[in-house]
């Protein structure tokens, strides 16, 4: 699995500006979005007003309250997501790739299996995006497989309604995948979006380029 953030084109820029060192901000970012509302921020910074300080800076002032000195975010972060999964032979080797963006910073995340289904990396891309999030985020989250976006806003009901067996009385594939996603789309407000893949759609794109690096390292091509 690899991640990364970045943001040298928005908020990051405006932290130099001000004096705070890059560092510093990452660290506040990804406290925030990987460890709850106030993980990362106690004993992180010389004083209580640097905290603030980079809190202004970040442009998370207006959502957050400080208490004994430190910086309590209040609402939901709003999180933008693109996932996507990859799988040659199918089933075979596949990989799943993961772009979460959060005010001008982005997070990418990949994996993969060596004997698998494109609809289960498809799956496991969703899983593991929301997975990543460490507490309830309004969530975008945009796929290219109609498998994920329908399964989850229009079957996944009637599934659990007939215990997890289709309208023609077969069992659900990838069953445990569904009851992993199901879970964790629960502690989110989530609105789901198809995109047409490989149509040029940024988002979608690094999301493919991420599902086939997770394969590649997956079989040791990486």
């Amino acid at each position: 699995m690899s991640h990364s953030a970045s943001g040298e084109d928005g908020t990051v820029s405006s932290l130099y500006k001000s004096g705070i060192d890059h560092s510093l901000a990452t660290s506040f970012f990804w406290g925030l979005l990987s460890g709850g509302s106030e993980a990362g921020l106690s004993g992180n910074y010389d004083s209580p007003g640097m905290e603030k300080s980079v809190a202004q800076g970040c442009g998370w002032i207006s959502s957050a309250q400080f208490a004994h000195g430190h910086a309590v975010l209040v609402g939901m972060k709003e999180i933008q997501i693109f996932t996507d999964g990859a799988c040659r032979r199918n089933p075979g080797p596949g990989g799943w790739g993961v772009v979460l963006r959060f005010k001008g910073y982005v997070r990418e995340l990949s994996g993969g299996e060596v004997d698998t289904t494109n609809n289960r990396m498809e799956l496991t891309a969703a899983i593991r995006a929301l997975e990543s999030l460490k507490e309830p985020c309004s969530v975008e989250l945009f796929t290219d497989s109609v498998y994920v976006k329908d399964g989850i806003t229009k079957w996944l009901s009637k599934w659990r309604a007939r215990g997890w067996r289709t309208s023609g009385n077969k069992l659900v594939k990838n069953q445990d995948l569904w009851v992993s996603l199901s879970e964790l789309v629960e502690e989110h407000e989530i609105s789901w979006h198809w995109v047409k893949g490989h149509a040029g759609n940024p988002g979608n794109e690094r999301a493919d380029e991420l599902a086939n690096q997770g394969l590649d390292e997956c079989l040791g091509r990486g």
